[in-house]
């Protein structure tokens, strides 16, 4: 979080938060798209960050099957037909 004075939108503000050199106003949330897979949130004591579907933790594929990349979404598919279950 910095303390320097900003206009972000329409909100005149001097704190903001900044994530890979974009700035966001304090109680401003946005998710990250593929391979972040994140929902943040900027918020007065600092940023969150919680990653959600393929970065929400271990994703174990059943037997047979293996984790479909390329998206956030936890998705397997069959490894002998790489058909979606």
């Amino acid at each position: 979080m910095s303390s320097l004075f900003e206009i972000l939108g329409n909100q005149i503000t001097d704190q903001y938060c900044e994530y890979f050199g974009k700035k966001y106003a304090i109680n401003t949330n946005w998710t990250s798209p593929f391979p972040d897979c994140l929902d943040c949130l900027c918020a007065d004591y600092g940023l969150e960050c919680c990653g959600f579907g393929t970065q929400a933790g271990p994703n174990i594929p059943p037997a047979g099957c293996e984790l479909v990349l390329g998206i956030c979404e936890v998705r397997f598919a069959l490894v002998s037909s790489k058909k979606n279950i």
